[in-house]
């Protein structure tokens, strides 16, 4: 196994594993790492798929995001949006990872066949399955900033 593809799986081990802390446990420097990279990551898709017309998922996960980093680092925030800008986090990070771990799998799996990653009809469809459509509406709609489009 090469260098490349065993910092891959690292990677993609350290997203799955930093899952959400029990409920009133302080969040670790490290999650926020998690959930700044993950954030990081809808933000470059977005940039990188910005011609694209059906970015527009891409593009709510990567402003949401962003908010809801904002909310849980930012000094005014309540434990309230506090707790629910984190279990937000928690879930845009679980679906990176589960679409990461897809794509490593189409990559270096054993099908000689041409590589397909996931589509964003497919991340589309694993959103909305994970229940990551509804908590991002519900977390909109909570956000004042996100409800109004800004």
């Amino acid at each position: 196994m090469t260098t490349r593809i065993r910092s891959l799986i690292a990677i993609v081990c350290a997203v799955w594993l930093a899952g959400p802390a029990p409920a009133g446990e302080a969040i670790t420097a490290r999650q926020v790492e998690v959930y700044r990279a993950t954030c990081t990551h809808y933000e470059n898709r977005s940039d990188a798929l910005a011609s694209e017309e059906d970015a527009l998922l891409v593009d709510r996960l990567a402003s949401s995001c962003g908010r809801a980093l904002d909310r849980l680092t930012g000094a005014a925030a309540g434990p309230e949006t506090r707790r629910r800008a984190r279990a937000y986090l928690a879930r845009l990070a679980e679906l990176k990872a589960t679409v990461v771990e897809m794509n490593m799998r189409r990559l270096f799996g054993p099908s000689d066949g041409p590589v397909r990653t996931v589509s964003l009809t497919g991340e589309y469809l694993i959103a909305q399955r994970m229940g990551i459509l509804g908590a991002l509406d519900e977390f909109a709609g909570r956000d004042v900033d996100l409800a109004v489009g800004e």
